[in-house]
């Protein structure tokens, strides 16, 4: 068999002399310190333009890496800069951050029960959206990532506040509820 690689194969793969593919191998040594996979939500993205409109200054996933906390508080952890924290939103002079919690950010606590009895749902219409909504006998918690995150974030000084997805949808007025959320921070 005479296969190879076709010319549009991505970078970083090379036949070798017999045609089997083998990792190529880079010149530069560039490595990526990154120890964070960031996404911007819809959510967050239409929370952060809400927070514009009220004239609350931020940026979108701010970034805090092992040179920062070095240069600004002293403690390292890396001899390689890496980055390791971040904020949905946050507003770097008075040093608060927002973080828009979708579900992958909870637990459900079943409250003791043996079975959670999922009671089905209902269709709900928000702020003139309409979308289902599963109901449960359970509790959401915060998950333990999202709690140490927040311990650490307060510790190097930032006043941090949480915008669940289920408290969010539930809002008539969400200025209002914006601009109470930062008045507590």
């Amino acid at each position: 068999l005479s296969l190879t690689l076709p010319d549009n194969f991505p970078q970083g793969w090379k036949c070798d002399s017999n045609g089997s593919p083998t990792q190529r191998r880079s010149n530069s040594h560039k490595v990526d310190t990154s120890m964070l996979q960031l996404t911007t939500s819809r959510l967050q993205q239409d929370i952060s333009d809400l927070f514009m409109d009220i004239g609350f200054d931020h940026v979108l996933e701010h970034v805090i890496s092992t040179d920062e906390l070095e240069r600004d508080y002293g403690v390292s952890l890396s001899s390689e800069n890496q980055e390791f924290l971040s904020l949905d939103i946050a507003n770097l002079e008075q040093k608060i951050g927002i973080e828009v919690d979708g579900p992958g950010h909870f637990v459900n606590v079943i409250n003791g029960e043996k079975e959670v009895n999922y009671e089905g749902g209902a269709l709900k219409t928000s702020r003139g959206a309409m979308g289902w909504e599963f109901t449960a006998n359970s509790q959401q918690q915060v998950n333990g990532p999202t709690a140490l995150k927040h311990r650490l974030m307060e510790h190097l000084g930032w006043s941090v506040g949480h915008i669940p997805y289920f408290e969010w949808r539930d809002q008539e007025d969400v200025e209002d509820y914006c601009r109470q959320l930062i008045a507590k921070l």
